[in-house]
């Protein structure tokens, strides 16, 4: 059973959205669009369009005067989606013949396969070498520093 706090609540969240409804209908009878009546409202009341939208077609449908529009079908759900997915035929020019410089190549673009692989591997040795010569270092300096320090 309700209680009369809740009573009193439920019957201003009514009479808002009566309000709400009434006031709409009549900006709209003025010549004004149903979007342009709700952002107004919204303005005039500091609340959003949606929840302005939202009470106008709730009392809209109770009184009868707004018609509920019937569910999508799981079928034409399904066709909606598959058309969604299907692949869209480009306009314009087609990918990869832009005049954009393309990176230089870490290697030259003659030889093999196999050779280009051969040459990225001795580039990440000489590489891994540097670094542990690097790690060195700074292992030589900290114990200097603590020295210093």
């Amino acid at each position: 059973m309700a209680t009369d706090r809740q009573t009193v609540k439920r019957q201003s969240a009514d009479s808002a959205t009566q309000k709400t409804f009434e006031r709409v209908r009549q900006l709209m009878a003025e010549g004004m669009s149903g979007k342009s009546a709700f952002e107004r409202i919204a303005r005039e009341t500091g609340e959003s369009a949606g929840t302005v939208q939202a009470r106008y077609y709730r009392a809209g449908r109770k009184a009868g005067v707004v018609k509920v529009r019937a569910r999508r079908t799981k079928a034409a759900a399904s066709a909606a989606a598959a058309k969604v997915a299907a692949p869209v035929k480009r306009r314009g020019r087609p990918r990869g013949t832009t005049k954009a410089a393309a990176p230089a190549p870490v290697v030259s673009t003659s030889g093999s396969v196999a050779q280009r692989l051969d040459a990225a591997a001795r580039l990440l040795q000489e590489a891994a070498s540097e670094i542990r010569a690097l790690e060195a270092d700074a292992a030589r300096w900290r114990k200097v520093r603590g020295l210093i320090d």
